[in-house]
């Protein structure tokens, strides 16, 4: 199964929800086609965001945007692609690398829902005109509505808005079809089935329901499951046709049920309310932001991908419902797993999550372990501003490949550069310029010094003290650890920073590090 994304489809579930049920019920892999028809203005930091959420979204190999082998960049009908002309080009492994890690994990086990989100499309083939079948028929936007019609235009809206407030939510669902319905059984108040346990069921607006899918939404219900309804009950069968009465009476009985909700104004205010059957697996006890969120179970173990798609740093504390044991940060940009202090209750755990802008982890449950205990306070941290100067050099020798030649100011190319401050290449005549400006300063490290900040960087950014590598990063923050390149008494520091090939293009972004570049200092 798979999604074709293209543009900035993934910024919504919508696309995706009913191929990851496929992937989720048939045990396989969720493929996506991904950023493609973006421009060549697409920052490392939306590619980073895309990994974030179509990781929520259930991804589990995710395919970059290739398909045009043209090098003529200037002529590409589908850009963007990812060349040697593009200056991120050669640290694309730092994007790979959190990519295939997220994939990876979610390519084990399966998620963990308790809401199933009923798919109309039988209601929609039976309202649908017969010219939305006929080949001789024009296939624009305009004329599949008028094969269409208002009800399942309206219908299609009511689906897709559920499918927006469960995620925003954070409420684990799959969208199911009468072929999956068929495959879970009523049990103990639940829907179980494939590995899966549904103690909920959402219905949208519908016209055609199959007589034994209506007897077994009513044995779920009388047996306590949680029944939402979005709009108008079916009241045809493929059995009988319009108006079956059979089918009548059954709806009838439903609505009867006192499991069975009738929501009015839509999915949230049903959300929001503490004990409803559409509830979040995790809660916000304190700093609550728009978090994105999916559940996964392998073996014995909870994996809950977080995700912080803000601009701004996050820290929250949040009650995990039913997970237990130690916790733990398993960090898909570096492949580092951290113990986290967590505290179980009878309503599960209680751990404080921090998040940097656009940051997203896996927070990892292990119930065969027990939590870990609160780990002694970090040492108090300042900070040191390096004020420079700054020599600016623009590296001939290291430059990419651009389709169009642009003419450098001579005092940023010769081999001793130029004193200036940290501010816009755009205002030095470098609009057009796709590549590398090297920025380079002395200072001396105090005591304790071990991290280097480089403050708002556009866009890509890699870091050298005393010669020596000490890393690079695509997004933020843009942080390094310096302490085993440090050295007592004078040190050279030398930033590369890159920005996007849509200059070379003739589509000026901002580009340049603008800091404040700052000293972390350790005092203990």
């Amino acid at each position: 199964p798979g999604v074709d994304s293209l543009n900035k489809n993934w910024l919504s579930s919508h696309d995706f929800r009913e191929a990851q049920s496929v992937s989720e019920f048939e045990n396989q892999r969720l493929m996506s086609e991904t950023m493609g028809v973006i421009g060549w203005n697409m920052t490392p930091t939306l590619m980073k965001r895309a990994s974030n959420l179509t990781t929520a979204w259930g991804v589990s190999q995710f395919t970059a945007h290739i398909n045009v082998l043209s090098r003529n960049l200037t002529a590409l009908g589908w850009p963007p692609d990812w060349y040697t002309e593009n200056p991120y080009f050669p640290y694309l492994h730092l994007w790979a690398d959190f990519t295939r890690r997220a994939n990876f994990i979610t390519s084990h086990g399966h998620t963990v829902p308790d809401v199933l989100l009923l798919n109309p499309m039988d209601s929609v083939w039976a309202l649908s005109s017969d010219g939305l079948l006929d080949a001789n028929s024009p296939m624009d936007l305009l004329s599949l509505n008028d094969n269409f019609g208002r009800d399942v235009l309206r219908m299609d809206i009511v689906y897709a808005d559920a499918i927006a407030q469960l995620t925003e939510g954070r409420v684990e669902f799959l969208c199911v079809d009468n072929y999956y319905l068929r495959k879970l059984a009523p049990t103990g108040g639940k829907l179980v089935g494939n590995g899966f346990s549904f103690r909920s069921v959402v219905m949208p607006p519908m016209f055609v329901m199959p007589l034994d899918v209506a007897r077994k939404l009513i044995d779920f219900g009388r047996a306590g499951g949680a029944i939402y309804s979005l709009g108008e009950l079916p009241s045809a069968t493929p059995e009988n046709g319009a108006n079956d009465p059979e089918l009548a009476a059954a709806m009838q009985e439903l609505r009867s049920l006192p499991t069975f909700e009738y929501c009015s104004s839509g999915l949230m205010p049903v959300i929001e309310k503490p004990d409803s059957g559409l509830r979040s697996a995790v809660t916000f006890e304190s700093g609550a932001f728009p978090m994105i969120q999916q559940h996964r179970r392998i073996d014995s173990r909870d994996f809950f991908w977080l995700v912080n798609n803000t601009e701004s740093d996050q820290a929250a504390t949040v009650l995990v419902k039913a997970a237990k044991g130690a916790a733990a940060i398993w960090n898909a940009e570096t492949g580092a797993i951290q113990p986290l202090s967590s505290e179980d209750t009878p309503s599960g755990s209680r751990v404080a999550l921090t998040f940097t802008p656009n940051e997203a982890f896996y927070l990892v449950f292990d119930p065969q372990q027990p939590p870990v205990s609160a780990q002694p306070e970090s040492p108090v941290s300042t900070t040191l501003a390096l004020e420079g100067p700054w020599k600016w050099r623009i590296d001939p020798e290291s430059q990419p490949p651009v389709p169009n030649v642009v003419s450098l100011p001579e005092e940023l190319t010769s081999v001793d550069g130029v004193e200036r401050g940290l501010e816009s290449w755009n205002a030095h005549g470098l609009a057009a310029f796709s590549g590398y400006v090297d920025y380079t300063t002395e200072f001396k490290a105090p005591p304790g010094a071990t991290q280097l900040d480089l403050g708002r960087v556009e866009h890509l950014a890699e870091v050298w003290i005393n010669d020596k590598p000490v890393g690079a990063r695509l997004w933020a923050p843009y942080t390094f650890n310096i302490a085993p390149a440090l050295r007592p008494g004078k040190n050279t520091l030398r930033i590369r920073v890159g920005n996007l090939i849509a200059n070379n293009l003739g589509q000026p972004v901002e580009a340049g590090l603008f800091g404040p570049v700052t000293l972390g200092v350790t005092k203990r």
